[in-house]
C-alpha cells in the first residue's frame, strides 16, 4: 500500500501494527513500511494535537513520543541491517537518534 494524503488514520494504524515486528522477522521492507506509517501517523497526531483516535470504532491512545522513539529504533535497525540504507544515508553504523524537534505542525 502506498501512503498518500488520503490515507486514513485507521489505515495508517493498520500498517503500523502489521509491520511492527520487522526486527523479529528480520524484514527490512517491513521496517521501511513501519517507518513510513509511523511518520504519517505521528504527523497526524501532531497536526490534530490529539492523543486519541477512533479506529474501527474503538478509541486508541496515540503517544507521539513513543512513536518518535520507535521511528528512531527502526532507523537504527535499518542502519545496522540494510547496507543499501547505510550507503544512501551516508551512515556508517552505530547509534542514530531520530530528532523530531525540527518538525513543524
Amino acid at each position: 500500500m502506498t501512503i498518500t494524503h488520503e490515507t486514513t488514520t485507521a489505515e495508517l494504524h493498520a500498517l503500523y501494527v502489521e509491520n511492527q515486528n520487522y526486527d523479529l522477522d528480520a524484514d527490512t521492507a517491513a521496517c521501511r513500511m513501519f517507518i513510513r506509517a509511523a511518520r504519517a501517523l505521528h504527523a497526524q497526531i501532531v497536526k490534530s494535537k490529539a492523543k486519541r483516535a477512533q479506529i474501527d470504532g474503538v478509541p486508541v491512545e496515540l503517544d507521539a513520543e513513543l512513536i518518535e522513539r520507535q521511528i528512531g529504533d527502526a532507523i537504527a535497525y535499518l542502519n545496522g541491517n540494510d547496507p543499501a540504507f547505510r550507503k544512501r544515508s551516508g551512515r556508517s553504523g552505530g547509534t542514530f537518534i531520530y530528532d523530531m524537534s525540527g518538525i513543524r505542525e
